[in-house]
C-alpha cells in the first residue's frame, strides 16, 4: 500500500485487540498483523507506527480507534488497559486527528475516552454493527415494519451474535461481562479456544476418553486436520510454537488423550478432529437461537470471520427464510477480515468527514 494517492481520502481505523491489531482504510484497503500485547505491551506503540506508516507513509489520515485488548492481563484493570491503548496511540500520531468509538455511539478525543474508558472497552463489536446498520438499513428503510439484522462473526478467539436495526446495535449486552451473560458474546473461536473447552472427552476405537485439561491443543488443530484452514508455515501462534501445519496439528491433537502419532493414526486424529468440529458447532448453534429466541426472527443474517460457514450453514437452519449473507462477498475480503477496522474508520468519515479539515468534538 505504500505510495497510494491519499488525497481524497480520509481515515484510517485501528481495531487493537489482545492477539491481533487490524488496520483499514475508509476507502477498504486493509492490513492486519499478529501481537500479543500480554507478552510485550510496551511494543505496542512501535508496532502500529510501523503499520500506519506502510499504509500512510505521509500522515494525511485521521485515526478512528476501537479496542479490545483492553483486557489482557498485561494490565490490572480494563481502565488501566484503555489508558495505555489510548497513550500508546497518542504517541505514534504524529500530529494526526484520533478519535475513539464508544458503545453509545459517540467519538472521544483521547483526554475523554480515558475518562469514559467504560465506554470504549471492547467496542469493537459496536461500530461493525452501526457501520452494518448504516449500509444495510440506514438509506432504504422504507418497510412497514422494522426490519432486524444478525451479525454472526466467529473469529480466531471468539464468536459474537450481535442483533442490528435501522438504528445501530440493539444488544442487550455492553460490556463484556454483560455479552457473555446474555450468549451475545461467546468464548469459542476457530483457532485459539483450547479443546478442553470445547469437549470433555473423545471417542476413539469405541472407548470414550475425557480429554487431558492442557492446551497440548486448540481449535486450530482440529481445522486443519478437517482442511477447514490451510497450512501456515509462518503461524508459530499455535499450542506448542511449531508451525499450523497438519503434521504438527496431529501431534498437538492426540496428546490431549495422552497419545502421540505412533499410537493414534491421522485417520484416526482426523476423526477426533471431527468430534470437536461437531461439538464446536453445537455450541454455536445454541448461542443462535438464544439469540434469535431474544430478537425475533431477523430479516438478515450476515456471516463473518473464520467460521463465517458454520454460522451460514446454522442459520440458514434457524430461519430459512432469512438472507444470509456472508461479509466478504457483500463487501470485500478485505474488509471483512478486518470489520471492526474498516468500520470505524467509515462512522469517523461520516461524522468528521475528512480530517484535513479539522474536526470538533
Amino acid at each position: 500500500m505504500k505510495g497510494r494517492d491519499l488525497s481524497t481520502a480520509g481515515w484510517l481505523g485501528l481495531d487493537i485487540g489482545g492477539a491481533n491489531c487490524k488496520l483499514a482504510t475508509d476507502g477498504g484497503e486493509s492490513f492486519s498483523f499478529p501481537f500479543a500485547l500480554w507478552v510485550d505491551p510496551d511494543g505496542l506503540a512501535p508496532r502500529l507506527a510501523e503499520a500506519i506508516g506502510s499504509i500512510d507513509p505521509t500522515g494525511k489520515l485521521g485515526l478512528a480507534i476501537t479496542m479490545t485488548g483492553e483486557l489482557a492481563d498485561c494490565f490490572r484493570t480494563r481502565a488501566e488497559g484503555v489508558a495505555r491503548i489510548v497513550a500508546a496511540v497518542e504517541r505514534i500520531g504524529q500530529g494526526r486527528p484520533t478519535r475513539y468509538w464508544g458503545t453509545d455511539r459517540r467519538f472521544r478525543a483521547a483526554d475523554q475516552a480515558i475518562v469514559a474508558w467504560e465506554r470504549i472497552a471492547a467496542a469493537n463489536w459496536h461500530a461493525t454493527a452501526t457501520w452494518l446498520a448504516n449500509e444495510l438499513f440506514g438509506a432504504a428503510n422504507d418497510d412497514r415494519s422494522p426490519r432486524i439484522g444478525l451479525l454472526i462473526d466467529v473469529g480466531s478467539t471468539t464468536t459474537d451474535l450481535i442483533p442490528f436495526d435501522a438504528t445501530g446495535s440493539i444488544a442487550h449486552g455492553a460490556t463484556d461481562r454483560e455479552r457473555l451473560a446474555t450468549g451475545e458474546l461467546v468464548y469459542i473461536g476457530m483457532r485459539r479456544t483450547p479443546i478442553a473447552a470445547i469437549v470433555r472427552s473423545l471417542t476413539l476405537r469405541g472407548e470414550r476418553i475425557p480429554v487431558a485439561a492442557e492446551r497440548f491443543a486448540t481449535t486450530l488443530d482440529a481445522h486443519l486436520l478437517l482442511e477447514a484452514i490451510d497450512e501456515d508455515p509462518s503461524d508459530h501462534e499455535t499450542a506448542d510454537g511449531r508451525p499450523a501445519l497438519r503434521e504438527h496439528a496431529w501431534d498437538r491433537l492426540v496428546r490431549m488423550l495422552g497419545e502421540d502419532r505412533n499410537g493414534v493414526t491421522l485417520v484416526e486424529a482426523r476423526e477426533l478432529a471431527s468430534q470437536i468440529a461437531r461439538r464446536q458447532r453445537t455450541l454455536i448453534d445454541r448461542a443462535i437461537r438464544r439469540a434469535i429466541d431474544r430478537i425475533g426472527r431477523p430479516s438478515i443474517v450476515m456471516t463473518a470471520g473464520e467460521g463465517s460457514r458454520f454460522a451460514a450453514e446454522l442459520s440458514s437452519r434457524r430461519v430459512p427464510d432469512a438472507a444470509i449473507l456472508d461479509l466478504a462477498d457483500r463487501f470485500d475480503p478485505g474488509i471483512a477480515r478486518a470489520a471492526p477496522a474498516h468500520a470505524v474508520a467509515r462512522l469517523a468519515r461520516a461524522s468528521f468527514g475528512s480530517p484535513a479539515r479539522g474536526i470538533d468534538g
